[in-house]
């Protein structure tokens, strides 16, 4: 969108010409690197700073009463109005279809978005038009808002060349109070004078509270690089509670770094997950050439193969959704006489198996492919480290996968 602004030419792209400003919600993509990119490509610069994360209710014109507000009451009285005239009309297949979707929002569409004198009155209520900063005055916020510090103190004369030595006549003295009250007689709990005295209790711990937020603020938002660099997931929220609202520079080199830590983190997994595989192989490999020297032995025809050959032998064969392998000999005998006749595990299997795939869904909002594992890996040049086709079947060389000449 703002690429399409800039190429039909809304704001000219001069030297010292103006600037466009825009305001966002926390919305994920305002963080992704091609958009902070473009934002603060000096040839087409943006100003971009995100509102205040929970609370588009109170500063989103699109969130305003005039506009979704009314755009959802009016979707729900066409959508009445659909029922009830398939009702009359003897249609009793009441259930909206996808072809009633466009009917209902062009009609709520012309009653709440496409009205510029409701939508010229939430701009002007939310303070944008004209900038009168309304947004200050919103119940919600002055609820929010600490109360000033009271404090006293006596008022000093300015007069010039005043002789304190100078005798002045005293006051006459107060009338002396015979009737002494305790403290004891006071009424703080019920009545009005108890209302009172509990008002007074709830708003200076409110206030309390509010000045130990504001604090907990100023504490977090001291330091950006190190809070921004021990989050877990980037988010609005976080920028924001770090002192931030302007999508500038320190926010893009903070995501490319981050970025950069991630892709770090998955080429080390991808390749401790591959090194697993390698051992677990190698491992198989090697029992089977030790079950075959065993079976070799006529006089152990009748004896069971022992553990250190069944362990690795039922490792490699098992696959996700099998059960925990057994620990005894009898069950682990059992499990590879069951197993034993599935073909080589791969490494997209074995990746398959571990949680690698739903990790990097969940960073990266793409799937984990065979592709994008075999380019991480071959970018390893040293001799150790095996190469692996897209179709996931490994291919070894130097030390990393062991050929054998074995088979089952």
């Amino acid at each position: 969108m703002l690429k399409w602004i800039d190429d039909i030419g809304v704001y000219p792209r001069e030297k010292n010409g103006p600037t466009p400003f825009l305001l966002l919600d926390g919305h994920g993509y305002r963080l992704e690197l091609p958009f902070l990119q473009y934002v603060n490509d000096p040839a087409h610069k943006w100003i971009v700073c995100i509102g205040v994360p929970n609370g588009t209710s109170v500063w989103q014109v699109g969130d305003s009463n005039e506009q979704n507000g009314s755009y959802k009451m009016y979707c729900s009285q066409y959508k009445k109005m659909i029922t009830s005239k398939r009702f009359t009309m003897g249609i009793f297949k009441l259930n909206l279809t996808r072809t009633d979707i466009i009917p209902i929002v062009n009609f709520a569409w012309e009653k709440s978005f496409n009205r510029v004198d409701t939508n010229l009155k939430a701009i002007r209520e939310r303070g944008w038009g004209p900038l009168n900063r309304l947004l200050l005055t919103h119940p919600e916020i002055i609820s929010s808002k600490p109360s000033p510090a009271i404090t006293s103190s006596l008022p000093r004369s300015t007069e010039p060349n005043i002789d304190t030595n100078i005798a002045t006549p005293s006051p006459p003295a107060a009338p002396k109070n015979t009737n002494k009250v305790h403290i004891e007689d006071i009424n703080f709990k019920t009545g009005y004078a108890g209302e009172v005295i509990r008002s007074i209790l709830r708003k200076a711990q409110r206030d309390e509270q509010i000045l130990k937020n504001i604090d907990l603020s100023n504490k977090i938002g001291t330091d950006f690089l190190s809070s921004m660099e021990t989050a877990k997931k980037w988010s609005a929220g976080i920028i924001f509670k770090s002192g931030k609202c302007y999508l500038d520079k320190d926010v893009l080199s903070m995501v490319i770094k981050a970025k950069e830590k991630k892709n770090e983190q998955l080429v080390a997994r991808v390749k401790k997950i591959n090194g697993e595989y390698c051992e677990k192989k190698q491992e198989y490999e090697i029992a089977v050439c030790e079950m075959k020297k065993w079976e070799m032995k006529t006089e152990r025809k009748r004896e069971k193969l022992p553990l250190k050959i069944l362990k690795p032998l039922c490792a490699y064969k098992k696959r996700k959704g099998d059960k925990a392998i057994p620990t005894k000999q009898d069950g682990l005998l059992e499990r590879w006489m069951s197993t034993k006749h599935r073909g080589d595990m791969t490494l997209e299997e074995w990746i398959k198996s571990t949680t690698l795939i739903e990790t990097y869904k969940k960073d990266t909002g793409r799937e984990l492919t065979m592709g994008i594992v075999n380019t991480i890996l071959s970018g390893d040049n040293t001799e150790d480290q095996p190469t692996i086709p897209i179709n996931g079947i490994i291919t070894g060389r130097g030390s990393a996968a062991v050929v054998t000449n074995c088979s089952v």
